[in-house]
């Protein structure tokens, strides 16, 4: 008889087991409306610039989304909860492509920005020649990444939110490689990029000073704004070589901002309507997804 209750009660406890876990990780950190996939810049890779994030709410990122992109986030949060006097992070979880799946490789730090013409033409040399190889594999890498990411993330919450791509320089690179792949699945929200090395003229969503200029890969037929119809945020600075690359700059020796590719959200070098802009656009696909 005491075999049987002690059977009995283990069983209960399993039942109960089973019952309970789900509740309590739920409770830790309910399912978000919008889920971003975030790839850091090249050179964007340990020590500080890694420290996890919270940006409202429950959630904390892992800190690989880089400090710029984790600059926007904490800006579209301000924003936010100045225009309303609410939060919007706390229905959004930033998964930050870890360094595994996307090593950020070819880094940017090593690449002066242009002041005349003849460094313009280096520049290109620098970008598309010697570390050719090195970003093709970023790439390759942080496309599987990128679905993988969000298969892992979906398998260990049963979370399944929308989601909304985000990459600034070479991340943005990467995100072009699964936009389409999401969009036809019907969970892609939008897309937000910064500092594209494929923005060109005619891109849907392109917003800042930038748009005298081309990409240093706005040539190639992998062009932003080509992969998919969804809302976007193309975000460029004015002198960004990466992603507004004016020879005629160089060629009439107008004055050159060299800081400009690090000036996204991180100080008041570009303009302040902009930033407003594109938390106010980021604003509004969450809010139509809560």
């Amino acid at each position: 008889m005491k075999k049987l209750l002690r059977g009995v009660v283990a069983a209960a406890v399993a039942v109960a087991a089973t019952l309970v876990a789900p509740v309590a990780a739920n409770a830790q950190e309910p399912c978000p409306a919008i889920a971003v996939v975030a790839a850091r810049g090249s050179g964007e890779n340990g020590g500080g610039n890694w420290a996890p994030q919270n940006y409202g709410g429950p959630y904390w990122s892992n800190g690989r989304e880089g400090p710029t992109l984790a600059a926007m986030f904490h800006y579209f949060e301000s924003r936010y909860n100045w225009d309303t006097g609410r939060s919007l992070m706390n229905s959004v979880k930033v998964l930050g492509l870890d360094e595994h799946k996307y090593p950020a490789a070819a880094p940017e730090r090593n690449i002066t920005p242009p002041t005349d013409f003849d460094s313009a033409v280096n520049l290109l040399r620098e970008m598309v020649l010697p570390q050719a190889a090195l970003f093709r594999d970023s790439f390759v890498n942080g496309t599987h990444g990128v679905l993988s990411t969000i298969n892992e993330y979906e398998g260990a919450t049963g979370c399944h939110p929308q989601y909304v791509l985000a990459g600034y320089s070479q991340g943005a690179v990467v995100m072009s490689g699964v936009e389409r792949t999401l969009d036809r699945q019907g969970r892609l929200a939008g897309v937000i990029n910064l500092g594209n090395p494929y923005n060109t003229e005619g891109v849907p969503g392109r917003i800042g000073t930038g748009l005298s200029g081309k990409g240093v890969l706005g040539w190639t037929p992998m062009r932003a704004g080509a992969l998919s119809g969804v809302p976007r945020i193309e975000y460029c600075v004015a002198d960004d070589p990466f992603c507004d690359l004016n020879v005629r700059k160089y060629i009439n020796q107008q004055p050159v901002d060299g800081s400009a590719h690090g000036s996204y959200f991180r100080w008041n070098s570009s303009r302040a309507q902009d930033r407003d802009l594109a938390a106010r656009i980021f604003a509004s696909w969450v809010d139509a997804r809560r």
